[in-house]
């Protein structure tokens, strides 16, 4: 539109300069115009003539002056056009850049989640490894703390929480949400707030209170043969044991407070079942 536009404006500013002229001409002729008539011709009908023609001229440079006026306004009208085009030309390449900024910002952000996810998937694998490991070192210590037990407890178990605990992570094999990784869970997770009193499922000794690995502050009870096989209980991720090994406890006594101590993404207790130092599925004792 904009190279129509010109080609408008350059055969206007021609037909403009051409009819400024002729303006220019009959100005200075106008008054002499009749005299010089009258004085030029020879007879009354060759005066007639020229007045004739001299109308007809007349009425062809007002036709100019018209068209030129007409040519103006569509001039004019054009240009409008083409400041409106310029705006919306403008106004889309602005949003077209802010979009483009977005999307930038968009793969940079969604490059950094990958790259989060990434490493944090390899985290995940690294920790659940070395959990793996370290239960399986557990029931070889449990079995050496367990061989000789005089512990008699009886064949009930309960809660390790008291009241209001939530399940976040049942025993057995669970995959995760976002890594679809699988992975065995030797225990079954209460969520509670931190703090929270955890209390012994049964009667008996503590064999261990301390940190151990990825499972932070625990304590494991020996409970004896209360269920025919040596059998003990374990609790995890406390942030504060409040029993010593060798210690005897009581069913229900407070053992220690819920907390998120090694590998833990928040405040539960993990509450596990052993026989022989293997993990059972602790629901098949409460």
């Amino acid at each position: 539109m904009q190279s129509e536009l010109n080609s408008y404006i350059a055969q206007y500013n021609k037909r403009q300069s051409a009819s400024a002229e002729r303006i220019r001409c009959i100005y200075k002729t106008k008054h002499s115009l009749i005299l010089d008539l009258l004085i030029s011709t020879n007879s009354i009908s060759e005066f007639l003539d020229r007045i004739y023609y001299q109308n007809l001229i007349i009425q062809s440079d007002r036709k100019k002056m018209t068209e030129l006026r007409s040519e103006a306004k569509n001039i004019a009208i054009l240009k409008q056009k083409v400041e409106q085009e310029k705006k919306q030309l403008s106004k889309i390449i602005n949003d077209m850049n802010r979009e483009n900024s977005n999307i930038k910002q968009t793969i940079s952000q969604n490059k950094s989640m990958i790259e989060k996810i990434q490493n944090d998937k390899r985290a995940y694998e690294r920790s659940e490894k070395e959990l793996k490991k370290q239960s399986d070192r557990l029931a070889s210590i449990i079995s050496r703390s367990t061989k000789n037990s005089a512990v008699v407890a009886g064949s009930g178990f309960i809660l390790p929480i008291a009241s209001g605990y939530r399940i976040t992570s049942p025993y057995g094999w669970r995959v995760h949400p976002i890594f679809k990784t699988k992975s065995f869970h030797t225990g079954i997770d209460y969520a509670s707030p931190s703090g929270t009193p955890i209390r012994a499922s049964n009667s008996g000794k503590v064999i261990y209170s301390g940190w151990y690995g990825g499972y932070g502050k625990v304590v494991i009870i020996d409970h004896g043969n209360c269920t025919g096989q040596p059998t003990t209980t374990l609790y995890a991720h406390m942030s504060q044991q409040k029993v010593l090994a060798g210690q005897n406890v009581t069913k229900g006594q407070v053992i220690g407070l819920v907390g998120s101590t090694g590998y833990s993404t928040g405040p539960h207790c993990h509450f596990e079942v052993r026989i022989n130092g293997k993990p059972q599925n602790p629901n098949n004792f409460l």
